[in-house]
């Protein structure tokens, strides 16, 4: 009990150096998370990348003031596309959870199939008569392969489902919820990770409540299937005579984008990430030169007074788990508070983020205060009474 109330005393009187020293491991941990977000956003949307049709694909990002539907026609009577559709983006519930709702149409269907975990990529089951709609939904809804649930709908009311297949974790499906200048728009932009229930167009019915309020003008992506014959030439001049409706970018550059984006973002996180590091081993090294200056004084005195010397190091070991478990709790703090961007993570992900963080703050406290801890342990406190100097 003494060798805690030693410990917690030394702690009080550096208070505000360890304060600083929380804050700096803290900051550090900050810049953990945006690398790890960054890491994990990028294999996800790398894996998805894989899954896309990028051969003769085109994004066509319809201008607001642009009728979607006759822009679609339009494209779809040019002689070298071999369909034009789009995704109809909407919003359901689960077992009274909120998720996505994305509604594809067949020639979606027919060049696009996500990865799934079980079951198929809507098979020949066909709606019945009761309205069962066949449905692909993500694996977090806890539903297997051939059930029948239900589901609402905001246009529909509650719906039954037929789950043909499971997607695979994490969750990944086309999902186009942005546009803009080729050198901006990429791939990330219509690909989503969060929970959804897929549904077939010729199911649905009625789609007009799927469609953005018209009062609200929104650009809104189109996947153009080009012809394998189509040439260059016939490609650009498509490009020119639709330019008007839109902006039209080929798949492979929507992918050379992300990459781009994402190395840049991964980088400049390792970067920040590197910078905050030292200056947390440098102010976590600075404290504990001084600390152990102080406790060599300290430690000589109580030594005089009956205390055993091995208990310094004991000491020092408390005072460090201290300040780690204040940086742990700050660290779950922030990332209740959403600072640390972890909203963009599954649960399993936040999960081993948050074991990461917590081996991160006790090795590095540790790691570079075992010198002062080893060397504190195998001082001779008996020699040092020799120099002892009055202590304030």
């Amino acid at each position: 009990m003494k060798t805690l109330y030693i410990a917690l005393t030394l702690l009080w009187k550096r208070k505000f150096s360890n304060a600083i020293l929380a804050l700096e491991i803290l900051l550090s941990v900050f810049m953990l998370a945006q690398t790890f977000v960054f890491i994990t956003d990028y294999i996800d949307n790398s894996k998805a990348m894989n899954e896309l049709p990028k051969d003769n694909v085109f994004i066509f990002s319809t201008f607001s003031y642009c009728d979607k539907e006759e822009v679609k026609e339009k494209i779809n009577r040019s002689p070298i596309v071999e369909s034009a559709d789009r995704v109809y983006m909407g919003g359901a519930s689960f077992n009274g959870v909120d998720c996505n709702l994305v509604v594809y149409p067949q020639n979606i269907i027919a060049h696009y199939k996500p990865s799934l975990k079980k079951g198929a990529w809507f098979s020949s089951f066909k709606k019945t008569d009761m309205g069962i709609l066949p449905a692909v939904i993500s694996s977090e809804f806890g539903a297997s392969v051939g059930e029948t649930r239900s589901i609402y709908l905001p246009d529909k009311g509650d719906t039954k489902i037929y789950v043909t297949g499971i997607l695979a974790s994490p969750t990944q499906y086309l999902y186009p919820s942005g546009g803009a200048s080729s050198g901006q728009f990429a791939v990330s932009s219509i690909i989503d990770q969060r929970p959804v229930i897929i549904l077939r167009e010729v199911d649905y019915g009625d789609m007009s409540a799927l469609e953005p309020p018209s009062d609200l003008p929104l650009p809104e992506n189109m996947f153009v299937f080009i012809k394998p014959s189509a040439t260059q030439e016939e490609i650009i001049t498509f490009k020119k005579n639709y330019g008007m409706y839109g902006e039209i970018t080929d798949m492979n550059t929507l992918v050379v984008n992300f990459l781009s984006q994402s190395s840049l973002m991964i980088n400049n996180g390792i970067a920040f990430f590197a910078v905050f590091f030292l200056l947390a081993v440098t102010s976590i090294l600075s404290g504990s030169i001084m600390q152990t200056v102080y406790n060599k004084k300290l430690f000589t005195v109580y030594f005089m007074l009956g205390m055993n010397p091995k208990k310094g190091a004991v000491v020092e070991l408390i005072r460090i788990f201290v300040i780690a478990i204040l940086v742990i709790f700050l660290t779950f703090f922030a990332g209740r508070q959403g600072w640390l961007m972890l909203e963009w993570l599954s649960e399993t992900r936040v999960r081993l983020f948050y074991i990461i963080a917590v081996s991160y703050s006790i090795l590095i406290l540790f790691a570079v205060s075992a010198y002062s801890v080893i060397k504190g342990a195998r001082t001779d406190i008996s020699a040092s009474l020799k120099n002892l100097k009055t202590y304030d």
